[in-house]
């Protein structure tokens, strides 16, 4: 199966996951390239909709014009391969989401030339494994692997530090960052950018700063003479 949707080579991954309408105004800023949901994110959908979550899909997909990342159920490769081939049927936008297991692995590899985001990842072999499958991109989470004792930036750099070194096209795109900072560790472990709820993506974009700064502009404006810019 190959997948229709080619991401910008360069451009940094500031990827959204979170409630329809909050996903919306966040697409709205041109800044997303993509929606990622995760079991949570879908059962919250159907909450909150009374639909089936692949319903909501295709309108954020269509509204947004961003692919949407669903995760796939398995556990095994068939059903991975199943449930692949069914949203792949259902928008064009749709994108295979699979976990960092053993049929996770074989359904990567089976689906190989799609854009496979492999999440859950955990290791260096089980990031080796899944750009050996031939995933997009990995998606370690970030907070979680700190929660039990681990190093999420030290993986960051380790996997990105081996793509870097066999010349795979497999991108590291951690998850689950809580704050900011999370956000900023990610990357400078050289992470491709990262997974944030909408919850999080304003406070990644507004500083106390840059307020005080503009505080300082408008005291400047208001001494200039009149014009259509400054009205």
């Amino acid at each position: 199966m190959t997948g229709p949707i080619q991401f910008p080579p360069t451009a940094p991954r500031l990827w959204i996951a979170g409630p329809a309408a909050d996903l919306i105004d966040a697409a709205a800023t041109g800044l997303p390239g993509a929606i990622v949901t995760n079991p949570d994110v879908l059962a919250a959908w159907h909450e909150a909709d009374g639909v089936s979550p692949e319903i909501t899909a295709m309108k954020l997909a269509d509204r947004t014009g961003l692919p949407v990342f669903l995760q796939l159920r398995g556990p095994s490769r068939d059903d991975f391969m199943r449930q692949a081939e069914a949203v792949h049927r259902l928008h064009p936008m749709f994108l295979p989401k699979l976990p960092a297991t053993l049929d996770g692995f074989a359904a990567t590899a089976a689906l190989r030339g799609s854009q496979v985001l492999v999440t859950a990842v955990a290791t260096l072999p089980q990031a080796a494994a899944a750009a050996a499958a031939g995933a997009g991109f990995i998606c370690p989470y970030f907070a979680r692997l700190r929660d039990e004792g681990l190093d999420p930036a030290q993986l960051c750099s380790q996997a990105t530090a081996l793509y870097q070194h066999t010349g795979g096209p497999t991108e590291v795109i951690p998850a689950s960052p809580r704050t900011s900072g999370d956000f900023e560790a990610a990357l400078r472990s050289g992470a491709t950018g990262g997974i944030v709820f909408t919850s999080l993506f304003r406070d990644l974009l507004e500083h106390p700063g840059v307020a005080r700064a503009l505080e300082g502009f408008e005291r400047s404006w208001a001494k200039c003479p009149a014009h259509p810019m400054m009205s």
